[in-house]
């Protein structure tokens, strides 16, 4: 008995350490819209379709986007599939992608805090209603935002 004791005591301190591990290798984000009046809710998870790199949260047209950690914007364009969409490097390999927009508030180069406004909600390039695409990226590749945003 004595040894089993032992045997779960070490996989508790084992499955300790791993989720130690987990909450400091990613980086905690704001939520990148406001919830209050705007109806926002995610209406297509991370792989919500093949090839989804993003989750989609849907809410009314205007509705302002916010930067989810401060970092600085390396790019502002109109792209045919993201329409107006912005990157911002947050350090550490992580970028954050923001597709979609009505309107953007932010230029290359512009350094953001978090929480700031960044651009508004629409539906341009290939959108069939209006909300934020949101992506995550680490070190050039799309990663689930979940984790991060703890939602």
């Amino acid at each position: 008995i004595k040894t089993l004791n032992l045997e779960i005591d070490g996989v508790k301190e084992v499955e300790k350490k791993a989720k130690t591990v987990t909450k400091k290798s990613v980086q905690k984000m704001a939520w990148p819209v406001n919830k209050n009046g705007s109806g926002a809710y995610v209406s297509c998870g991370w792989y919500g379709y093949s090839g989804h790199t993003g989750v989609d949260i849907a809410c009314r047209k205007g509705t302002e986007i916010y930067a989810a950690k401060g970092g600085k914007v390396v790019l502002a364009e109109y792209h045919r599939t993201y329409g107006y969409q912005l990157i911002i490097d947050h350090g550490n390999g992580i970028s954050t992608r923001y597709a979609h927009c009505t309107r953007l508030f932010a230029n290359v180069g512009d350094s953001v805090s978090q929480g700031q406004t960044i651009a508004t909600v629409g539906r341009t390039g290939k959108a069939t209603g209006n909300h934020l695409h949101f992506e995550v990226i680490k070190n050039g590749k799309a990663v689930n935002p979940r984790p991060y945003l703890g939602y």
